[in-house]
Protein backbone atom coordinates (compact mmCIF):
# COMPACT_ATOMS: atom_id res chain seq x y z
CA UNK A 1 0.00 0.00 0.00
CA UNK A 2 1.52 3.29 -1.12
CA UNK A 3 0.83 5.38 1.95
CA UNK A 4 3.74 7.75 2.48
CA UNK A 5 5.40 8.25 5.84
CA UNK A 6 4.85 12.00 5.42
CA UNK A 7 1.11 11.44 5.12
CA UNK A 8 1.05 9.11 8.13
CA UNK A 9 3.09 11.52 10.27
CA UNK A 10 1.90 14.96 9.17
CA UNK A 11 -1.71 14.31 8.18
CA UNK A 12 -2.84 11.37 10.30
CA UNK A 13 -0.58 12.23 13.22
CA UNK A 14 0.51 8.63 13.69
CA UNK A 15 4.11 8.25 14.83
CA UNK A 16 5.91 5.20 13.46
CA UNK A 17 8.68 3.94 15.79
CA UNK A 18 12.13 3.60 14.24
CA UNK A 19 12.15 -0.16 14.84
CA UNK A 20 8.86 -0.41 12.93
CA UNK A 21 10.16 1.31 9.79
CA UNK A 22 10.60 -1.93 7.84
CA UNK A 23 7.67 -3.86 9.29
CA UNK A 24 4.50 -2.43 10.75
CA UNK A 25 2.88 -4.42 13.52
CA UNK A 26 -0.80 -5.31 13.43
CA UNK A 27 -1.67 -2.68 16.05
CA UNK A 28 0.10 0.09 14.15
CA UNK A 29 -1.53 -0.94 10.87
CA UNK A 30 -4.95 -0.97 12.50
CA UNK A 31 -4.31 2.44 14.01
CA UNK A 32 -3.28 3.82 10.61
CA UNK A 33 -6.42 2.40 9.01
CA UNK A 34 -8.64 3.84 11.71
CA UNK A 35 -7.05 7.30 11.56
CA UNK A 36 -7.18 7.29 7.76
CA UNK A 37 -10.86 6.41 7.74
CA UNK A 38 -11.63 9.21 10.21
CA UNK A 39 -9.57 11.65 8.17
CA UNK A 40 -11.17 10.68 4.86
CA UNK A 41 -14.66 10.81 6.33
CA UNK A 42 -14.12 14.26 7.80
CA UNK A 43 -12.53 15.58 4.62
CA UNK A 44 -15.35 14.16 2.48
CA UNK A 45 -17.87 15.84 4.78
CA UNK A 46 -16.09 19.18 4.28
CA UNK A 47 -16.26 18.75 0.52
CA UNK A 48 -19.95 17.86 0.65
CA UNK A 49 -20.72 20.75 2.96
CA UNK A 50 -18.81 23.31 0.89
CA UNK A 51 -20.59 22.01 -2.25
CA UNK A 52 -20.42 24.64 -5.01
CA UNK A 53 -17.61 26.55 -3.26
CA UNK A 54 -15.24 23.62 -2.82
CA UNK A 55 -13.15 24.38 -5.93
CA UNK A 56 -13.16 28.16 -5.56
CA UNK A 57 -10.43 30.41 -4.21
CA UNK A 58 -11.36 31.56 -0.70
CA UNK A 59 -9.21 33.96 1.31
CA UNK A 60 -12.01 35.68 3.21
CA UNK A 61 -14.34 33.71 5.46
CA UNK A 62 -17.86 35.12 5.13
CA UNK A 63 -19.83 31.98 5.96
CA UNK A 64 -19.31 28.39 7.11
CA UNK A 65 -18.82 27.16 3.55
CA UNK A 66 -15.88 29.53 3.19
CA UNK A 67 -14.49 28.17 6.45
CA UNK A 68 -14.93 24.63 5.15
CA UNK A 69 -12.98 25.40 1.97
CA UNK A 70 -10.05 26.95 3.87
CA UNK A 71 -9.90 24.10 6.35
CA UNK A 72 -10.21 21.54 3.58
CA UNK A 73 -7.33 23.00 1.60
CA UNK A 74 -5.06 22.97 4.65
CA UNK A 75 -6.04 19.47 5.72
CA UNK A 76 -5.67 17.98 2.25
CA UNK A 77 -2.03 18.98 1.81
CA UNK A 78 0.64 17.56 4.12
CA UNK A 79 3.11 20.33 3.34
CA UNK A 80 0.60 23.13 3.90
CA UNK A 81 -0.72 21.52 7.07
CA UNK A 82 2.79 21.09 8.46
CA UNK A 83 3.65 24.71 7.61
CA UNK A 84 0.40 25.92 9.14
CA UNK A 85 0.67 24.18 12.53
CA UNK A 86 3.54 26.09 14.15
CA UNK A 87 2.21 29.57 13.26
CA UNK A 88 -1.25 28.44 14.32
CA UNK A 89 0.07 27.30 17.68
CA UNK A 90 1.92 30.60 18.13
CA UNK A 91 -1.30 32.42 17.24
CA UNK A 92 -3.03 30.69 20.15
CA UNK A 93 -0.06 31.40 22.43
CA UNK A 94 -0.21 35.08 21.50
CA UNK A 95 -3.80 35.17 22.73
CA UNK A 96 -2.85 34.09 26.22
CA UNK A 97 -1.48 37.49 27.26
CA UNK A 98 -4.68 39.37 26.41
CA UNK A 99 -6.91 36.60 27.78
CA UNK A 100 -4.84 36.49 31.00
CA UNK A 101 -5.11 40.26 31.43
CA UNK A 102 -8.78 40.11 30.54
CA UNK A 103 -9.58 37.42 33.12
CA UNK A 104 -7.47 39.11 35.81
CA UNK A 105 -9.39 42.33 35.27
CA UNK A 106 -12.56 40.33 35.88
CA UNK A 107 -11.07 38.62 38.98
CA UNK A 108 -11.13 35.25 37.18
CA UNK A 109 -7.44 34.30 37.36
CA UNK A 110 -8.26 30.68 38.32
CA UNK A 111 -9.60 30.05 34.85
CA UNK A 112 -6.29 30.91 33.18
CA UNK A 113 -4.70 27.65 34.32
CA UNK A 114 -7.68 25.62 33.18
CA UNK A 115 -7.44 27.06 29.67
CA UNK A 116 -3.69 26.46 29.65
CA UNK A 117 -4.26 22.82 30.61
CA UNK A 118 -6.45 22.36 27.55
CA UNK A 119 -3.84 24.08 25.39
CA UNK A 120 -1.09 21.82 26.73
CA UNK A 121 -3.12 18.74 25.83
CA UNK A 122 -3.81 20.09 22.34
CA UNK A 123 -0.10 20.76 21.79
CA UNK A 124 0.57 17.07 22.40
CA UNK A 125 -1.62 16.20 19.40
CA UNK A 126 -0.31 15.99 15.84
CA UNK A 127 -1.63 16.15 12.31
CA UNK A 128 -5.10 17.23 11.23
CA UNK A 129 -6.65 16.78 14.67
CA UNK A 130 -4.16 19.23 16.15
CA UNK A 131 -5.01 21.76 13.44
CA UNK A 132 -8.75 21.51 14.08
CA UNK A 133 -8.28 21.60 17.87
CA UNK A 134 -6.06 24.70 17.69
CA UNK A 135 -8.60 26.44 15.45
CA UNK A 136 -11.30 25.59 17.97
CA UNK A 137 -9.41 26.78 21.06
CA UNK A 138 -8.18 29.93 19.31
CA UNK A 139 -11.72 30.79 18.25
CA UNK A 140 -13.04 30.20 21.77
CA UNK A 141 -10.41 32.47 23.34
CA UNK A 142 -11.11 35.12 20.71
CA UNK A 143 -14.80 34.90 21.57
CA UNK A 144 -14.11 35.26 25.29
CA UNK A 145 -12.05 38.42 24.86
CA UNK A 146 -14.12 40.13 22.18
CA UNK A 147 -17.73 39.04 22.52
CA UNK A 148 -18.62 38.03 26.07
CA UNK A 149 -20.20 40.37 28.57
CA UNK A 150 -18.79 40.20 32.13
CA UNK A 151 -21.92 38.64 33.60
CA UNK A 152 -21.77 35.71 31.17
CA UNK A 153 -18.09 34.85 31.53
CA UNK A 154 -18.25 32.60 34.59
CA UNK A 155 -21.08 30.46 33.24
CA UNK A 156 -19.38 30.17 29.86
CA UNK A 157 -16.03 29.13 31.33
CA UNK A 158 -17.61 26.72 33.79
CA UNK A 159 -19.41 24.92 31.00
CA UNK A 160 -16.35 24.62 28.74
CA UNK A 161 -13.27 24.38 30.94
CA UNK A 162 -14.26 22.65 34.15
CA UNK A 163 -12.21 19.68 32.92
CA UNK A 164 -9.37 19.89 30.42
CA UNK A 165 -9.80 16.23 29.47
CA UNK A 166 -13.53 16.65 28.89
CA UNK A 167 -12.92 19.77 26.82
CA UNK A 168 -10.40 18.03 24.56
CA UNK A 169 -12.71 15.03 24.23
CA UNK A 170 -15.54 17.36 23.29
CA UNK A 171 -13.43 18.85 20.49
CA UNK A 172 -11.98 15.65 19.03
CA UNK A 173 -15.28 13.84 19.47
CA UNK A 174 -16.86 16.16 16.91
CA UNK A 175 -14.20 15.51 14.27
CA UNK A 176 -16.32 12.86 12.59
CA UNK A 177 -18.04 15.10 10.09
CA UNK A 178 -18.04 18.84 9.45
CA UNK A 179 -21.72 19.40 10.21
CA UNK A 180 -21.33 17.85 13.66
CA UNK A 181 -18.27 19.98 14.26
CA UNK A 182 -19.85 23.32 13.36
CA UNK A 183 -23.13 22.32 14.99
CA UNK A 184 -21.17 22.04 18.23
CA UNK A 185 -18.83 25.03 17.72
CA UNK A 186 -21.18 27.65 16.30
CA UNK A 187 -23.22 28.17 19.49
CA UNK A 188 -19.99 28.30 21.50
CA UNK A 189 -18.31 31.07 19.48
CA UNK A 190 -21.41 32.81 18.21
CA UNK A 191 -20.70 32.48 14.50
CA UNK A 192 -18.13 32.07 11.78
CA UNK A 193 -16.85 35.66 12.01
CA UNK A 194 -14.98 34.79 15.21
CA UNK A 195 -13.14 31.97 13.44
CA UNK A 196 -12.19 34.35 10.63
CA UNK A 197 -10.99 36.95 13.12
CA UNK A 198 -8.72 34.34 14.68
CA UNK A 199 -7.49 32.86 11.38
CA UNK A 200 -7.20 36.10 9.40
CA UNK A 201 -3.44 36.70 9.99
CA UNK A 202 -2.64 33.15 8.91
CA UNK A 203 -4.95 33.24 5.91
CA UNK A 204 -3.17 36.38 4.75
CA UNK A 205 0.25 34.83 5.39
CA UNK A 206 -0.62 31.67 3.46
CA UNK A 207 -2.74 33.39 0.83
CA UNK A 208 -0.64 32.20 -2.11
CA UNK A 209 -0.60 28.61 -0.91
CA UNK A 210 -4.35 28.62 -0.32
CA UNK A 211 -5.00 30.13 -3.75
CA UNK A 212 -2.85 27.51 -5.43
CA UNK A 213 -5.04 24.81 -3.95
CA UNK A 214 -8.05 25.77 -6.04
CA UNK A 215 -8.86 22.12 -6.63
CA UNK A 216 -10.28 20.74 -3.42
CA UNK A 217 -9.84 17.04 -4.20
CA UNK A 218 -7.02 15.67 -2.07
CA UNK A 219 -4.03 14.65 -4.12
CA UNK A 220 -2.62 12.59 -1.28
CA UNK A 221 -5.74 10.50 -0.93
CA UNK A 222 -6.16 10.04 -4.67
CA UNK A 223 -2.56 9.00 -5.23
CA UNK A 224 -1.70 7.19 -2.04
CA UNK A 225 -4.83 5.99 -0.30
CA UNK A 226 -7.38 4.74 -2.79
CA UNK A 227 -10.29 2.79 -1.38
CA UNK A 228 -9.09 -0.36 -3.15
CA UNK A 229 -5.76 -0.14 -1.34
CA UNK A 230 -7.45 0.39 2.01
CA UNK A 231 -9.51 -2.75 1.56
CA UNK A 232 -6.42 -4.66 0.46
CA UNK A 233 -4.57 -3.69 3.64
CA UNK A 234 -7.52 -4.74 5.80
CA UNK A 235 -7.53 -8.14 4.11
CA UNK A 236 -3.77 -8.49 4.53
CA UNK A 237 -4.11 -7.88 8.26
CA UNK A 238 -6.95 -10.37 8.56
CA UNK A 239 -5.12 -13.06 6.59
CA UNK A 240 -1.84 -12.59 8.43
CA UNK A 241 -3.63 -12.99 11.76
CA UNK A 242 -5.47 -16.10 10.61
CA UNK A 243 -2.27 -17.68 9.27
CA UNK A 244 -0.40 -16.98 12.50
CA UNK A 245 -3.13 -18.54 14.65
CA UNK A 246 -4.46 -21.31 12.41
CA UNK A 247 -2.37 -23.98 14.16
CA UNK A 248 -3.43 -22.85 17.63
CA UNK A 249 -5.34 -25.86 19.01
CA UNK A 250 -6.59 -23.83 21.97
CA UNK A 251 -8.89 -21.72 19.83
CA UNK A 252 -12.45 -22.33 21.06
CA UNK A 253 -15.01 -23.62 18.57
CA UNK A 254 -16.91 -20.95 16.69
CA UNK A 255 -20.58 -20.21 17.15
CA UNK A 256 -22.89 -22.64 15.39
CA UNK A 257 -24.52 -19.73 13.57
CA UNK A 258 -21.30 -19.15 11.64
CA UNK A 259 -21.84 -20.38 8.09
CA UNK A 260 -19.58 -20.38 5.05
CA UNK A 261 -19.45 -16.90 3.54
CA UNK A 262 -21.61 -15.27 6.23
CA UNK A 263 -20.79 -12.75 8.92
CA UNK A 264 -21.23 -14.11 12.44
CA UNK A 265 -22.94 -11.09 13.98
CA UNK A 266 -22.89 -12.61 17.46
CA UNK A 267 -19.09 -12.52 17.49
CA UNK A 268 -18.96 -8.83 16.63
CA UNK A 269 -21.60 -7.99 19.22
CA UNK A 270 -19.14 -9.22 21.84
CA UNK A 271 -16.69 -6.51 20.77
CA UNK A 272 -19.07 -3.89 22.21
CA UNK A 273 -18.78 -1.71 19.13
CA UNK A 274 -20.24 1.74 19.74
CA UNK A 275 -23.83 2.09 18.43
CA UNK A 276 -23.60 -1.36 16.85
CA UNK A 277 -26.24 -1.99 14.16
CA UNK A 278 -26.14 -5.59 12.82
CA UNK A 279 -27.77 -4.64 9.52
CA UNK A 280 -25.40 -1.74 8.80
CA UNK A 281 -22.43 -3.84 9.88
CA UNK A 282 -23.29 -6.72 7.52
CA UNK A 283 -23.85 -4.28 4.67
CA UNK A 284 -20.47 -2.64 5.28
CA UNK A 285 -18.56 -5.93 5.36
CA UNK A 286 -20.26 -7.07 2.16
CA UNK A 287 -19.34 -3.78 0.46
CA UNK A 288 -15.70 -4.35 1.38
CA UNK A 289 -15.89 -7.98 0.26
CA UNK A 290 -17.37 -7.02 -3.12
CA UNK A 291 -14.93 -4.14 -3.73
CA UNK A 292 -17.73 -1.57 -3.76
CA UNK A 293 -17.39 2.06 -2.73
CA UNK A 294 -18.01 2.96 0.90
CA UNK A 295 -20.18 5.91 1.91
CA UNK A 296 -19.65 7.95 5.08
CA UNK A 297 -21.89 5.69 7.15
CA UNK A 298 -20.00 2.57 6.07
CA UNK A 299 -16.65 4.25 6.78
CA UNK A 300 -17.87 5.07 10.29
CA UNK A 301 -18.94 1.44 10.86
CA UNK A 302 -15.54 0.23 9.69
CA UNK A 303 -13.69 2.74 11.85
CA UNK A 304 -15.66 1.84 14.99
CA UNK A 305 -14.99 -1.85 14.33
CA UNK A 306 -11.26 -1.23 14.02
CA UNK A 307 -11.23 0.63 17.33
CA UNK A 308 -13.06 -2.22 19.04
CA UNK A 309 -10.63 -4.77 17.56
CA UNK A 310 -7.67 -2.77 18.84
CA UNK A 311 -9.11 -2.31 22.34
CA UNK A 312 -10.22 -5.88 23.06
CA UNK A 313 -7.98 -8.14 25.12
CA UNK A 314 -9.98 -11.27 24.27
CA UNK A 315 -7.55 -13.19 22.04
CA UNK A 316 -9.93 -16.13 21.65
CA UNK A 317 -12.63 -13.80 20.36
CA UNK A 318 -10.17 -12.20 17.94
CA UNK A 319 -9.22 -15.63 16.60
CA UNK A 320 -12.89 -16.44 15.98
CA UNK A 321 -13.50 -13.09 14.28
CA UNK A 322 -10.48 -13.42 11.99
CA UNK A 323 -11.54 -16.93 11.03
CA UNK A 324 -15.05 -15.72 10.29
CA UNK A 325 -13.76 -12.85 8.14
CA UNK A 326 -11.52 -15.25 6.24
CA UNK A 327 -14.59 -17.33 5.36
CA UNK A 328 -16.40 -14.22 4.16
CA UNK A 329 -13.45 -13.28 1.97
CA UNK A 330 -13.13 -16.74 0.43
CA UNK A 331 -16.79 -17.18 -0.40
Amino acid sequence: MNLSKKHINYILGVSIPINESAYLSKDIKLNIIYEQILYETFLDSIKNYASEKYNQIVTNIKDWKDAAVVMGKVLSNANLLNDFLNPLQRQVENLFKPVTDFLKNKNLESWVEKIKEVFTKIKSLTGWKKFMSLVTLGSIITFITTKLTPEKIVGYLTKLFSSSSEMLTAITGKLIDFKSYIGWLQPIVGGVEVIYEFLKPLIEAFKTALESGNKFATKLIKENMKTQQLRKLIREIILSEVESTSTDKSTPPTNTKQLQGQINIELFKKLKIEDFDPSKFSTTINLVKDNKSLNMAANKVLADTMVALIKTDDDALLNQIFSNLKQVKSS
